[in-house]
């Protein structure tokens, strides 16, 4: 496995790893090598990536607001800036590294972003005709109906196990692996809080998969079916895993769209879009508030939904994702904690539609 470049940074920070010294002036050979080769790697990367943009903290307390990555090398050779800067940078990197794999509802549902804990959104009914107006007629101000939405922000943290043992024997890889596993405990907490709102709040459009253990592309038009009776453009498709492969294996679909292609089996990922659906495969589990059950194991657990992101169905309210009590990084990493503040309220419930396992 390739050395991350947080491992490279702690090593240089600290002068050594969980194989001796590393340094410009380490009486090993091993350890001269390493320090050439990981700050060689480390100016490299801030050169030729754009993940680097938070403000940079100089010595003499000022503000580098420049984000040339170019700029933010020559600043560290001439040893303006702090390392304990770049490895803070580095750590927020590692823990989005973890988020990435399993996104899902940042993408799939609209987001308000928010810095408190509380938020009222004005939402308006539909309003879904003209009126007829004779020619040189004045047309009535549209009068429609509003309603309040309060979100209500709750704290979801993390903690990962890391522990003085680990810095103090240069063991960073378990502390890159701990790190990303944080982020996936985040990205999962977003997950259910979304999933489970959904799952009970569109329960009351449902189609049952026609095939019981086996969900198809039939399945997919029924529920599409659905939410245009009433108005809506449904464009999203969530999936439990074993809904995802179904549909791998669903002819109708494979022979359509790829003969004499081998896409499917070097991604092993779904087409995009699919009947004018984006998929995403959310293998989280509902909490214990949600009443619907999000699975395969029994008739009538919900194993797909498909959904109008834009009228919207549902509506997140979020804070950024915060890294708390880290104010020195390189002697803190064991006090870390990851969290976020986040909420899920129902918008328009009509126009998403479960799947539900057949009986």
């Amino acid at each position: 496995m390739a050395t991350s470049m947080l491992y490279k940074m702690l090593a240089l920070a600290h002068g050594k790893d969980a194989f001796g010294d590393i340094g410009k002036d380490s009486k090993s050979r091993r350890g001269r090598a390493f320090y050439n080769k990981y700050s060689a790697d480390l100016k490299n990367s801030l050169i030729n990536s754009g993940k680097n943009l938070i403000p940079i903290v100089t010595r003499d307390r000022g503000m580098v607001e420049e984000t040339d990555n170019t700029y933010k090398v020559e600043h560290m050779e001439a040893g303006n800036i702090q390392t304990t800067t770049l490895i803070e940078d580095e750590v927020y990197n590692t823990i989005l590294a973890g988020v990435e794999p399993v996104v899902c509802f940042e993408e799939a549902l609209p987001v308000l972003r928010t810095r408190g804990d509380g938020l009222r959104w004005v939402k308006s009914a539909a309003v879904d005709y003209a009126e007829l107006v004779p020619e040189g007629a004045a047309p009535e101000v549209a009068n429609t109906s509003y309603a309040n939405l309060q979100f209500a922000l709750e704290r979801y943290a993390y903690r990962p196990l890391i522990t003085t043992h680990l810095i103090e024997t240069g063991l960073f890889d378990i502390v890159d692996f701990r790190l990303r596993q944080a982020g996936t405990a985040m990205a999962n907490a977003y997950n259910r809080r979304a999933l489970d709102e959904l799952v009970d709040g569109i329960s009351t459009n449902t189609v049952e998969e026609g095939t019981t253990g086996a969900m198809k592309a039939t399945d997919l038009a029924a529920a599409r079916v659905t939410i245009t009776k009433v108005n809506g453009r449904p464009d999203t498709l969530i999936l439990y895993p074993s809904a995802e492969g179904d549909l791998l294996g669903d002819s109708n679909l494979i022979y359509a769209s790829y003969a004499g292609s081998n896409t499917v089996l070097k991604t092993g990922s779904l087409f995009a879009p699919i009947l004018g659906l984006t998929p995403y495969v959310c293998n989280v589990t509902t909490g214990s508030g949600a009443s619907a059950t999000w699975g395969d194991t029994s008739n009538g657990n919900v194993k797909a939904m498909v959904y109008d992101s834009k009228h919207p169905v549902a509506v997140m309210a979020a804070q950024e994702m915060k890294v708390a009590q880290f104010d020195d990084p390189l002697r803190s990493l064991h006090n870390i904690i990851i969290e976020r503040w986040i909420d899920c309220e129902m918008t328009e419930e009509t126009v998403g539609c479960t799947i539900t396992r057949g009986s």
